[in-house]
């Protein structure tokens, strides 16, 4: 499927394992991208739009610090590619995600989250996957996934959501994870 055929994005915090994976899910179908430090700014906007004269998507693995403003820096170039935003979360919050959604929804933006669960932890004692429904923990393929579905023309009229990829994790209240 070549549904980022040709499309220019920005991945800041390629260098984790999520990243990674959203990375190379980008490249399979068919984008162009542009691996972006975690403090990524409005340098890699501008590195960006050199290398491809266009920015398509921006997604945000991982940040230090406010993403706000590289959100908004690239806010202008993705209204006239009908690009959209996916933030992470951590370090973006539910709030974050609605508030620029709100305020960048106007230029044709979207701003949505990935909210993801425990994703195959090296070794996590005591071992909770008995707490999530699922019985499992998940993948960074699986994440990637969700954040491209977010990203592309597929979701275009969804803004301001944050996808729980958790296996469930989120429905379990603390008193049932014993």
């Amino acid at each position: 499927m070549d549904r980022f055929e040709g499309k220019a994005m920005i991945v800041a915090g390629a260098d984790t394992a999520i990243g990674r994976a959203v990375a190379a899910a980008l490249v399979r179908d068919g984008a162009f991208v542009e691996p972006a430090a975690p403090l990524a700014s409005r340098a890699w906007v501008e590195r960006a739009l050199g290398a491809y004269g266009r920015i398509d998507g921006l997604i945000v693995v991982d940040a230090s610090g406010d993403v706000a403003p590289l959100c908004r820096s690239c806010a202008p170039h993705l209204a006239q590619s009908g690009g959209s935003i996916v933030l992470l979360a951590p370090p973006a919050t539910p709030q974050m995600v609605r508030d620029l959604a709100v305020e960048l929804g106007p230029l044709g933006v979207r701003v949505n989250g990935v909210s993801p669960g425990l994703i195959d932890p090296a070794e996590v004692r005591p071992d909770p996957r008995a707490a999530i429904p699922l019985r499992r923990y998940g993948h960074e393929e699986e994440v990637a996934q969700a954040i491209l579905f977010l990203a592309s023309d597929s979701a275009s009229y969804i803004t301001g959501a944050v996808l729980a990829v958790d296996g469930g994790l989120g429905l379990v209240s603390p008193r049932n994870r014993g």
